[in-house]
């Protein structure tokens, strides 16, 4: 019989195999990604002390399930089966065996102890970790995830906002936001738990949001990034000519020469007409027309002074409500096909995230600038990754 020929990406499945390096692995439904983090986790259990040390995390209970399950299908196989014809269900074969020897020359006995593989939810990582260090997580009874928080956070916001009634500093500051939002006491409440529900975004950051010029640097490298895409994305020979990448106003101006207020090419204009097949320029002059300026004027930044004064009040009061109230149940939150894992000794470290900034149309009227600290939204993608550490 003619043996089986591997898939197009063989080598490149077993290079991301290697316990010593990190990996990324993208790619679509049914091209084999749970199997690949399968190889991975018995790769990992042939070489740890413990099988505990390694964390596999998803996000969903039934994937969590489905991983732990095809885990010890892959061992069962290995101790009873043949080795399989196909290239990648032997490459899963032999490192379950590998597996097996390890699980039994430390005694584990995985088959019948199924729950030392820790392969869990999010929720239950985050869990677990609390619990082994009850001080440092500093929440007083164990806490357990919730589905939806959003209506504590709408009464943590509303509780924010009622610190108006108090005689002291804080009033002051929650007078300013809501002078700014022309006493809207409902768009104030909406954007305060719209901001907690995103607070692992900036809440280290508060305390470097005091500091004006860094700030303002801050915003003015982000104009300038907007303006370096959209100069990156014009032809060879530009029909207009290009101001410097530093001038704002100038590019704002320009955008607005080519666009509509809608933000579609002008049908009456020449330059417009020449560069509208170009999609991609197209909507990076649109992000460009609404940048705001670079610097703050005195009134928007005691506006944006107020605001990173007022959130870690209202983280503060978020945390009373969380105290104050026990979920029901024990949830995990998408439906997504990513899962994570990595081999870990006595601590389990979080993946880096990457974040950009995003402006929001409703965080008030006046302060344009004001308006970039609102809304923070994390742009990430669907990855799967191994990492030992």
């Amino acid at each position: 019989m003619k043996a089986a020929a591997p898939v197009a990406d063989f080598e490149a499945r077993k290079e991301a195999l290697d316990p010593r390096r990190s990996f990324i692995v993208q790619a679509p439904a049914g091209s084999g990604k749970t199997e690949l983090l399968i190889q991975r986790y018995l790769v990992l259990l042939s070489g740890v002390a413990q099988p505990e040390e390694i964390a596999a995390i998803t996000f969903t209970i039934k994937a969590a399930a489905e991983m732990r399950a095809r885990v010890l299908e892959a061992l069962a196989a290995a101790r009873s089966g043949e080795r399989p014809p196909e290239p990648h269900r032997a490459l899963t074969w032999e490192h379950a065996r590998a597996a097996l020897e390890r699980d039994r020359a430390q005694g584990w006995r995985l088959e019948e102890n199924a729950a030392r593989l820790r392969i869990q939810t999010f929720d239950a990582l985050c869990v677990s970790l609390t619990r082994q260090m009850p001080v440092l997580a500093a929440f007083g009874a164990q806490p357990e995830p919730l589905e939806d928080a959003s209506q504590l956070y709408r009464q943590a916001a509303r509780a924010t906002l009622a610190l108006l009634e108090e005689n002291d500093a804080r009033a002051d500051l929650v007078a300013k936001l809501l002078v700014h939002l022309d006493n809207n006491v409902e768009t104030a409440e909406a954007l305060l738990a719209e901001m907690l529900a995103r607070r692992d975004h900036w809440l280290r950051k508060t305390s470097d949001a005091q500091d004006r010029k860094a700030l303002e640097a801050a915003l003015a490298a982000e104009c300038r990034a907007q303006i370096a895409r959209a100069r990156e994305l014009f032809p060879a020979k530009p029909p207009v000519r290009l101001p410097a990448a530093e001038d704002v106003t100038r590019w704002k101006q320009l955008a607005a020469g080519l666009l509509t207020q809608r933000g579609e090419w002008r049908k009456s204009d020449a330059a417009a007409q020449r560069l509208s097949g170009n999609e991609p320029l197209r909507e990076a002059l649109a992000v460009v027309k609404r940048l705001p300026d670079p610097r703050y004027s005195d009134e928007q930044w005691e506006v944006l002074e107020a605001i990173v004064r007022v959130l870690p009040l209202a983280v503060a009061e978020l945390k009373l409500v969380f105290a104050a109230t026990r979920p029901p149940t024990c949830c995990s939150r998408s439906t997504t096909a990513s899962s994570t894992f990595w081999s870990t000794s006595s601590r389990t470290r979080p993946s880096p995230n990457s974040s950009c900034w995003r402006s929001s149309p409703r965080a008030g009227r006046r302060a344009t600038g004001a308006r970039f600290f609102w809304s923070a939204t994390r742009c990430s993608r669907s990855t799967d990754f191994a990492r030992r550490k």
